[in-house]
């Protein structure tokens, strides 16, 4: 990973993340921003499995009896009454 990650780098993904839809059975496009983020990052490994899951890979560099660290999140949102939004 090349590490040339600013603070304004990554309020924008954390936007683009946001804005884009993600229902339930419609995550493609998300899955799709993620995927390409892992590869600008310069991720060891990143690519989309059967189900659709962006999956994005770090080997660690083990040093004594350190561990591996997995995060799991959810691509998926719900439609928001926009209605009721201010912001």
């Amino acid at each position: 990973m090349n590490g040339n990650v600013n603070d304004e780098q990554l309020l924008d993904f954390c936007q683009r993340l946001i804005r884009t839809r993600s229902y339930s059975g419609e995550e493609s496009a998300v899955a799709l921003l993620i995927h390409g983020e892992a590869k600008r990052l310069g991720f060891d490994d990143a690519w989309l499995d059967d189900y659709g899951n962006a999956v994005c890979k770090l080997t660690g560099r083990a040093v004594g009896n350190r561990k591996s660290i997995l995060f799991d999140g959810h691509m998926d949102t719900v439609p928001a009454n926009e209605d009721n939004w201010t912001h």
